[in-house]
């Protein structure tokens, strides 16, 4: 009988689990702090982690730059293509804030910066991601728009 509720409570959680983190899977358009649309990105679930990865690049006018390299960037990114890039990497979901959180797992190639990020949905649209990063007291915020 003991088992029987404890493997309830699991799966119990496991579907709340799953089901919050189908709320931020899709694709997502990025804007700049002006409003203009910078790319596009593909946020997935991976062992229980989210990811993602650049589908589009933008340049301020809105031309489309499949082929824009990452000149200048940190590390191994140096020289890449910036479409199919990973800028979010390995967020865990914090229940209790009801938000995804990871240590230098944000990368912002425009402005060649690694650091701490958070990503929550809005309260009262679920079509609004907000993405927030941290490079110790200061922080940047962006508003992305789900791509239906």
């Amino acid at each position: 009988m003991k088992f029987r509720i404890n493997l309830l409570i699991i799966v119990f959680f496991s579907i709340i689990s799953m089901s919050h983190a189908q709320d931020v899977v899709g694709y997502w358009e990025t804007y700049d702090g002006k409003g203009k649309k910078t790319g596009e990105i593909e946020l997935s679930l991976r062992n229980d982690s989210l990811y993602g990865v650049i589908t589009r690049a933008f340049l301020p006018d809105g031309t489309e730059v499949p082929d824009i390299t990452c000149d200048g960037c940190l590390g191994e990114r140096n020289g890449k293509k910036v479409v199919g890039m990973t800028v979010l990497n390995g967020l865990k979901y914090n229940p209790k804030k009801n938000e995804y959180y990871g240590d230098k797992a944000c990368f912002a190639p425009q402005k060649n910066i690694l650091a701490n990020g958070k990503v929550w949905l809005d309260k009262n649209n679920k079509d609004i991601l907000y993405l927030r990063g941290y490079l110790g007291p200061f922080y940047e915020t962006q508003a992305w728009k789900r791509i239906k």
